[in-house]
């Protein structure tokens, strides 16, 4: 028989949260295809994350597998119950998961921001990014106790 554990509000959140963020950068990347905005475009990144150069495109997607399972195993062993750590999960996830469609639809990363210093990206990389940073510092925070 399988125990189904109760949802706690706080964790439904953040998957709703992240679930958003998810959506949207899908809307702008779909947006980004047929149209340019002021400040916003379309870049084809072959790149990964912050269109930083790969020489192999096949090794984007298999480093996207590794980082999203060693993220998930950790994860559910040690902190699935922290809504803050849950967080920076999801919004890695749904920013890698976002990524891998385009590479895997396209063969290329749609990217939809460019600034000034040459830099250019999508909210998927701001979203593992920022999760990744939510992750690190809950790991050093956790593991300092």
């Amino acid at each position: 028989m399988r125990i189904i554990k109760k949802i706690k509000p706080s964790h439904l959140l953040v998957s709703f949260f992240s679930l958003g963020l998810f959506l949207i950068d899908r809307f702008f990347k779909i947006i980004a295809i047929g149209h340019h905005w002021s400040r916003l475009g379309y870049y084809e990144n072959t790149g990964i994350a912050f269109s930083l150069a790969i020489s192999r495109p096949y090794l984007a997607v298999i480093l996207i597998g590794v980082l999203a399972w060693f993220i998930y195993e950790y994860s559910r062993q040690r902190h699935h119950c922290d809504p803050l750590f849950e967080l920076g999960f999801y919004l890695v996830i749904g920013g890698l998961f976002s990524n891998l469609l385009d590479r895997l639809l396209y063969g290329f990363v749609v990217d939809y921001f460019a600034l000034d210093t040459g830099l250019i990206f999508n909210l998927a990389d701001m979203m593992i990014l920022v999760g990744a940073l939510i992750f690190g510092i809950k790991l050093y925070l956790y593991e300092k106790k």
